[in-house]
């Protein structure tokens, strides 16, 4: 697991997951719609929003 920051100032923690099959996809941030990341392959991400910019930290938690 590791932090990813979206240019608007979210963060969020991305989980890595391996998948038996291939899986093309793309990720957003929650607040501004930005890519945070797209893959195709073995792999698939997911992302929870653990900081907000708006506010200290985040009570919105969610997966994409």
């Amino acid at each position: 697991m590791e932090n990813v920051t979206c240019d608007c100032g979210a963060v969020y923690r991305e989980k890595r997951h391996r998948l038996p099959v291939r899986d093309k996809d793309t990720a957003n941030c929650h607040l501004c719609g930005a890519e945070i990341r797209s893959w195709n392959g073995g792999v698939m991400y997911t992302y929870e929003l653990i900081k907000n910019p708006k506010n200290a930290s985040s009570d919105d938690v969610g997966e994409k």
